[in-house]
Formats: C-alpha cells, structure tokens, sequence
C-alpha cells in the first residue's frame, strides 16, 4: 500500500463514520428545538389561558356583573330574530328560560311589556310575573318616556314622582331613566332593598316593548354566592380543566372557607394544592 493510498482509506473510513455523526447532531439539535418549541407553544396557551380567565373573573366578579351578562346575552339573542314585530310573549319567554340560569331566575321577578298602540300593555305569560299591573306598567312606560329627551316638563315630573313613589325617593328617576337602562341599580321596593334591571326593546327607533327585572338586595350583594357560581361557570366551560379557587390568608380560613367549585370540593388533593400555595404566599 503506497503512502497516498492510507490518507484515503483512512477518508473512505472515517467519513461516513463523520457524516452520521454530523446528521446525529443535527437530528438531535432539531428533536432538541422542536421539543422547546413545543414547550414554549404550551407555555404560551396555558398563559392565554390563565389570561381570558383573570379577564372573566374581573368583568363577572359579582352577581350584578353575571346578571347583566345574562341580560346581555338575552338581547343580542331577541336582536338577531328576524323580525321583532312578530315575536310572541312566548318566545320571549324560552329566550328568558334560555340566558337567565335557574339559580338566578328564581330570584328574579320580571315584568314583560310590548306596546299596544300608543301605550304599553304587560304581557300575561310565564314564568313572567303578572302582579302590580298597573303599577308596573305605568313605571316602565314613566321610564321610556323620560329616557326620550323630547318629554315635557310637566309630564316629566309628574313621572318621576311616580317612579320614586314606587322604588323610593332616592332613585333620582331621571337619572335611572337616562343613564341605567341595562344596568343593575339599587332600589327601594316594597319597603326593602332592591336591585332594578330594565331594558327597552327597539326597532327603527321606536320602544316595542321591553321589561323590568328586580332582584331581593340581600341576594345581590352575597359575595359567596358570585364567587361560587364564577367557580363552578369556569369550571364548566372548561370541561374540568381549570379549577378556580378563592380564599384568603390561612389565619381568615375558619371565618372564611376556600371557595371552590361544587365538583372538587370535596376532594382532598385540591385543597391541598390550595393550602400549600396559600402558605407559600402568605410567607413570601
């Protein structure tokens, strides 16, 4: 064997043996990439989602928040009907049974109204309420009147003191005509403290019909109660995926317990978790 002929067999040997090795290492830095990539996708999507339920949690934090969400959906829902004119107490009434969840209906009296002529008649149909007719009926009519900037001033008043007289003197009518509709407001009714939700419905610029909704105070304002439903609603939504919890300090538990949603409460390895994070934060 000539000496040219060694630097090539030792080539042909070891070049292949180089090649492979080579292909090795970019076989693994592309396994290594793509596994950190995925990773970081991972990290990312968990972060969107950690980020859209932070982003729930404070626009439906309480009750009044879950509540007019419900409404909300009700509206855009009677909205996309074709035509308005034609819907019947009925139907209103599967829309209501529909948006507004049963834990919250049943806290709910709600009055329904469609026009007739040029004034407004309630509509008799279940589960709306059929009691205060008049009454009823005269307020929402005071409200879209004085919501209707063109109202005279002696009507105006004569309204808004028919307003207070029904959901007390510090109501301020107009203000609850102009600026509330579609929002949750406090109330006196029937000598106690309430919450007042009412909502028009409109086509081309002219009220069809709309309701009234009122719901007991002491309800609206328990701070459990909306925490609870947020748990278990997030939990629903995301088929068990995501477990919300919310508790203060461990020196507060006794006073008040961990909220959590109804299908893990009662489940050990949960509470734990929960424990240990609380004890985490709560020294630094």
């Amino acid at each position: 064997m000539s000496i040219l002929s060694r630097p090539r067999s030792f080539f042909a040997f070891f070049f292949p043996l180089f090649m492979g090795l080579l292909l090795l290492l970019i076989f693994w830095g592309a396994a290594d990439y793509y596994q950190n990539k995925k990773s970081l996708d991972n990290q990312s999507a968990s972060l969107m989602s950690m980020q859209s339920v932070l982003g729930k949690i404070q626009s439906e934090f309480s009750l009044s928040r879950q509540i007019e969400s419900s409404f909300r959906l009700l509206l855009d829902t009677f909205r996309s009907l074709d035509s308005h004119d034609s819907v019947t107490g009925q139907q209103i009434s599967e829309l209501y049974s529909q948006c507004m969840p049963k834990d919250l209906a049943k806290h709910c009296k709600l009055w329904l109204f469609a026009r007739s002529g040029k004034n407004f008649s309630l509509v008799e149909q279940s589960p709306f309420v059929t009691s205060k007719k008049g009454a009823m009926t005269r307020v929402f009519s005071s409200l879209v009147d004085l919501a209707d900037s063109t109202s005279e001033e002696g009507s105006a008043r004569s309204r808004e003191r028919f307003i207070a007289g029904i959901f007390g003197e510090n109501s301020v009518p107009q203000y609850l005509a102009s600026e509330r509709c579609g929002r949750l407001t406090p109330v006196i009714f029937e000598g106690r403290q309430h919450y007042l939700y009412w909502q028009k419905f409109e086509e081309n610029g002219q009220c069809n019909g709309g309701f009234l909704a009122v719901f007991p105070g002491i309800f609206i304002e328990n701070k459990q109660i909306a925490l609870k439903r947020l748990a278990n609603k997030l939990f629903a939504e995301s088929s068990g995926n995501i477990v919300v919890a919310f508790a203060g300090p461990p020196e507060l538990q006794a006073q008040f317990p961990p909220i959590w949603p109804d299908r893990v409460a009662t489940q050990s390895a949960p509470r734990t978790i929960l424990q240990n994070s609380i004890e985490k934060l709560a020294h630094g």
